[in-house]
């Protein structure tokens, strides 16, 4: 619940998007990121209860007051997590929506009044320069932009294919490490976990003091776990809830851990 109180601010505030900086743009893509991750543990879980409400059915206990007791209380549970799945499920796709409607030059004069430190004003016989955005940075949130909105509508070949132009042309961006994780994430989505896995990897090779440090982290070790790479994926996770114990990150470990 703290995590979606988090996530309606951040859609708040990009409701007034002039507000944004290119830090908290990324922050709030991480966000996205953790909260697909809970809306796959929830799955899990629902996927579980079932699993196992059918195995007690097939072993006889239909009949059995008690079962008929667990039954009912595993129907609530299932109808809670559903209602949990839809709501986050239902944010997701409004912020997939609107980080993928923000103009690239708004995020690109927010990132350079971030930059540029305070001058003293000119005076009267001085001439202003004229602010311009320069053209390879134009291009460079452009092309970034447009692999986003391909992985938003489900164009996962394009997404990736588009990450992996902006990484070979803006290796240097700051927008680089999003670009990593991206590319790892059009992977896992399409359960290729092996490569999903070693491209999560190169976000804290790569970038060791990136923001989507701890999502790669534990998307990559849900990667490995879809491999039955299970002891590497555990002792990821406890490093996630290790490096970042108050992160969001670290609560979805916490509950992968104890599954």
């Amino acid at each position: 619940m703290r995590n979606l109180k988090l996530f309606l601010s951040a859609g708040a505030c990009l409701a007034l998007s002039a507000c944004l900086t290119p830090s908290q743009m990324r922050r709030m893509e991480s966000d996205n990121a953790s909260l697909r991750a809970q809306v796959d543990s929830l799955r899990l879980h629902v996927q579980r209860l079932r699993t196992a409400a059918a195995k007690a059915e097939m072993a006889g206990g239909r009949a059995d007051e008690s079962f008929l007791r667990l039954r009912a209380d595993n129907e609530l549970r299932l109808n809670q997590f559903a209602d949990q799945i839809r709501i986050l499920s239902d944010r997701v796709d409004d912020l997939d929506n609107r980080l993928a409607s923000m103009p690239s030059k708004l995020r690109l004069m927010s990132d350079k009044a971030a930059a540029t430190p305070s001058t003293p004003a000119a005076t009267a016989t001085e001439t202003p320069a004229a602010t311009a955005i320069p053209e390879n940075a134009e291009a460079a949130q452009k092309l970034y932009d447009t692999a986003y909105q391909d992985l938003v509508r489900g164009q996962i070949d394009l997404a990736r294919e588009g990450f992996l132009e902006f990484l070979r042309k803006y290796p240097q961006s700051t927008l680089a490490d999003n670009a990593q994780y991206w590319i790892g994430e059009s992977y896992y989505t399409q359960k290729n976990y092996a490569r999903a896995a070693a491209e999560f990897a190169e976000v804290p090779d790569k970038y060791p003091t990136s923001d989507k440090l701890a999502a790669a982290m534990l998307k990559r070790a849900y990667a490995l776990l879809g491999l039955n790479r299970n002891a590497e994926a555990r002792t990821l996770l406890e490093h996630v809830i290790k490096k970042f114990p108050r992160s969001a990150e670290a609560e979805l470990a916490r509950v992968k851990l104890q599954e």
